[in-house]
Parts: structure tokens; sequence; C-alpha cells
């Protein structure tokens, strides 16, 4: 039997179910259990019976459209499989810091090494640009060092690191090698305002400085192609060595005047 709805599907097998022979025989059985056990366990004759023609019910009812369960599962709101989980992506909080030293010396160990935060528990890699001959980098580590063979300046070395998933850059810096042996000096000079002759000096054009180990022998010559300039920086002159210096105007046909008293300088 097909019920249209959940009621009418009660109603209609309560009637049969109490107006069939077979079920008035078994009612009637129950009937006499209960009036014959009624003073001695009603309370659990009654409720046994209840729970029979409830199981009756329950039993017709089970043959019944099962769609309604169906539309009731298939309504409810859906749930999130096993295992499924949403989080917001990691913002990367890599640094490398560190104030590497702009000048080293020659033939003396330069030594830097960058730091790195913000490292998740990734293994760190390093890299390097425009490294300098004399330095080696170490990739695992980000260490530099070296020993300088050469004098010059080393621009734009970039250090990164890496943790696989973002990267980190050092500001690019330079590296400026000097000699220790050799000594920054300047040379200053007050310009002269005459000529030989006497004569005011008004075609100046720059100057002539002649240096060198000898008094005697100043056979080294700098020339400065500026009528305003009054000194000049010498970088490498030898420690330990004596120079003497004179300074000579230079007009503009490129002649030179009398030397001035000659300088000497101990290093």
């Amino acid at each position: 039997m097909t019920c249209l709805t959940t009621s009418v599907q009660m109603q209609s097998c309560n009637s049969i179910f109490f107006s069939s022979p077979a079920t008035q025989v078994f009612l009637k059985r129950l009937m006499k259990i209960y009036d014959l056990k009624m003073r001695d366990n009603a309370f659990a004759i009654k409720p046994v019976l209840f729970a029979a023609i409830a199981m009756m019910l329950a039993a017709c009812g089970g043959g019944g459209d099962s769609s309604t369960a169906t539309n009731a599962a298939s309504s409810s709101p859906p749930t999130a499989s096993a295992g499924t989980s949403t989080s917001a992506e990691a913002v990367s909080t890599l640094r490398i810091t560190g104030t590497p030293s702009k000048t080293a010396t020659l033939g003396s160990p330069y030594y830097f090494n960058a730091s790195v935060t913000g490292n998740k528990g990734s293994t760190l890699t390093f890299s390097i640009q425009n490294k300098p001959e004399w330095i080696t980098f170490n990739t695992l580590t980000g260490e530099l060092k070296g020993t300088p063979d050469n004098t010059g300046t080393f621009p734009n070395i970039t250090i990164k690191a890496s943790d696989g998933h973002s990267t980190a850059t050092l500001a690019p810096f330079s590296i400026r090698v000097a000699d220790d042996a050799q000594l920054r000096v300047t040379l200053t000079w007050a310009a002269p305002t005459q000529n030989m002759d006497g004569s005011t000096l008004n075609n100046l054009s720059g100057f002539a400085i002649h240096y060198g180990v000898s008094p005697t022998n100043l056979d080294k010559v700098v020339k400065v192609a500026s009528s305003s300039a009054r000194s000049y920086l010498f970088n490498d002159l030898s420690k330990g060595k004596t120079y003497y210096f004179a300074v000579a105007a230079v007009n503009d046909a490129d002649v030179e005047g009398a030397l001035s008293p000659v300088t000497t300088l101990k290093l």
C-alpha cells in the first residue's frame, strides 16, 4: 500500500490494523494477559501493549514513500570534506642586513657575513653578483672573505638570501682597496699675481707640480689644468721616503714660470 502523506498513511494503517481478524485475535490475547496480570505487574504490561501496537504501526508505515527522507537529506546544507582547511597565505618576512666595510688594505684579510632574519625554517641559500676575483663566497652561509692582491675600487657588489619561497637582497656596496704602504698627501700653494718681469699676471691657465726623492732632481711632473686650483692630492706616495716639491705657474701659452722654493716632506 502506498500512502500519499504521512498523516494519511497512519490513518489507513490504523483502520486496517484494528479491523483485520488477525489483529483482533492478537488484541484479545493481549487484553486477556493484561486482565490476568494487572495486579502483579500492571505498569510493566501496559507499556508492552502500547509498544506492540506502535511497532505494528511502524511496520505498516515502513512500506511508504521514502522520498520525504531523501528530500530532507538533500536539502541539508553541505559540510566541508574531511581534511579540508583554508588558511591565508603567509607573508614573507625574510630580511638580510649588515654593513660591510667599504675599504680594504692590500695584502690584509677582508671579511663580511650578513645576518638573515624571518626564515621560516627552510634551508637558506646565498648568491653574489659582481664578486671581486680575490674574494671567496660561501653559498650556504653567505660568508664573504679574501685578501686583496691589487688596488682599486670594486663596485656594485650584491648579496642575496633565499629560503626557497622568497628572496631578500642586501643593498649593493663597493670595496676600495688601498696599499697601506702608500700615503695620501695634499700639497697646497698660493697663486702668483705677477709675471717674472713684474707685469700683472692676467693669462694664468694652471700649474705644474715638480717632485721627486732628490731636491736636485724633481723628475716627476703633475699638470693641474685649472687657474683656480690651490691644492693637489697625492695618493701614491710611499711610506718611509722623503719627497721634495716645487710649483710653477703656467700661462695660456703653456709656458711655465719660475719654480717656487722646494718643500720637503718625509713620510
